[in-house]
C-alpha cells in the first residue's frame, strides 16, 4: 500500500542513522537530499541540523567559496527563511553574496541572483529601504545579460 506522511517521515528519520562517514565526499550531498525529503513531509525541525552539518562539511571539504558550499548555504538559508529565522537567513545570504561576488565578480549572473535573493528576503522582512537597491541592481544586471 501507500505510505502515510507520518510513516514516510519516520522512515526518513531512521535513515539519518545510516549516514555515510563524515569524511566521505558524498555525505554532505546525502544530508542535503535527506533534508529535502524531510522538508517535503513536514520535517523542518529534523532537516535544519542536517543542512547545518552539510554546510559545515562542505566548507571543510571544498572551501568557503566553492559552488558546493554555496549550494548548501542556499538550502539552509531557504529553510531558515521559511521557518521564520530571517536574521540567520540574512546572515547566510550576505555570506553567499560576498562569496559569489568574490568568486565571479559583481556582475556575474550567479552574484546577481544572490543579490536578488537577499533583496527578496529583506523585502519580505519589511525592510524596503535595504531591499530596493539590491533588487534594482539585480534586475538591471540580469536585464543587461539577456
Amino acid at each position: 500500500g501507500t505510505l502515510s506522511h507520518d510513516e514516510l517521515a519516520s522512515m526518513l528519520r531512521r535513515g539519518q542513522d545510516a549516514l555515510l562517514p563524515t569524511e566521505d565526499e558524498d555525505t554532505p550531498t546525502f544530508k542535503i537530499q535527506l533534508a529535502n525529503l524531510l522538508q517535503a513531509v513536514g520535517g523542518d525541525p529534523e532537516a535544519e541540523p542536517l543542512l547545518r552539518c552539510a554546510l559545515e562539511d562542505r566548507e571543510t571539504m571544498c572551501g568557503a567559496r566553492s559552488l558546493e558550499t554555496l549550494d548548501a548555504m542556499g538550502a539552509l538559508a531557504a529553510l531558515l527563511q521559511r521557518i521564520g529565522d530571517k536574521q540567520e537567513a540574512e546572515r547566510l545570504l550576505r555570506r553567499a553574496l560576498e562569496a559569489q561576488e568574490a568568486r565571479f565578480g559583481a556582475g556575474h549572473p550567479d552574484a546577481l541572483a544572490a543579490e536578488g535573493d537577499l533583496g527578496a528576503l529583506l523585502h519580505a522582512a519589511k525592510r524596503p529601504i535595504d531591499a530596493e537597491p539590491l533588487l534594482r541592481r539585480a534586475a538591471r544586471g540580469l536585464e543587461q545579460g539577456l
